[in-house]
Formats: C-alpha cells, sequence, structure tokens
C-alpha cells in the first residue's frame, strides 16, 4: 500500500487572486510549498513541487519563506532517508 506524505519545504507570498479564479486582487495570502514523499512501492518517490533558491524566486517571481528545517535535505533526513538509502534522483524539467 502506498503512503503519501505532504512535507512542508516554506512558503510562498502571493497574490489571492491566482487562486481564486482572478477574484481577490490584492490580497496577499501566504500558502505552503510542498514536497510529496511516497512511500510503499518498489521504490521511494520524491516529487519536489516547492520552489528553489529563496533568493531566485524573490528576485524572479514572489516573496518566500524557508527556515534551516524546511529545506528538502533536512526534510528528508528527519525521515532517515539519506542519500545512500535514495534509489533514483531524476529531475523533471518544468516546461
Amino acid at each position: 500500500m502506498l503512503r503519501i506524505y505532504p512535507l512542508n519545504a516554506g512558503s510562498v507570498l502571493v497574490d489571492k487572486s491566482i487562486l481564486t479564479a482572478h477574484m481577490n486582487y490584492g490580497i496577499k495570502i501566504e500558502v505552503p510549498s510542498i514536497v510529496w514523499l511516497i512511500e510503499g512501492g518498489p521504490e521511494l518517490i520524491i516529487v519536489d513541487t516547492s520552489f528553489g533558491s529563496p533568493e531566485l524566486m524573490e528576485q524572479w517571481h514572489w516573496p518566500v519563506k524557508r527556515t534551516p528545517d524546511q529545506e528538502i535535505a533536512k526534510l528528508l533526513e528527519n525521515r532517515n532517508i539519506t542519500p545512500m538509502t535514495r534509489h533514483k534522483f531524476q529531475t523533471i524539467p518544468r516546461p
């Protein structure tokens, strides 16, 4: 049986209108940035849907927050997942 865990990798401050079908312009909200961990299959799967470098995000997109405990390596370490136990790591480029 697969087990799916959302891991909070920080947050992004966005205009609410991008989440509410272009309503609520000008209202800023903080939304979580999630990394998904999927266990129970033949391989451990990590789906990183969070943001990259906070410095680049703030320069090119929106303000973000990420504590040291929300770094992806730390999130995985907290679940006893180390580079040696990762079976496969694949980055799928965004279109």
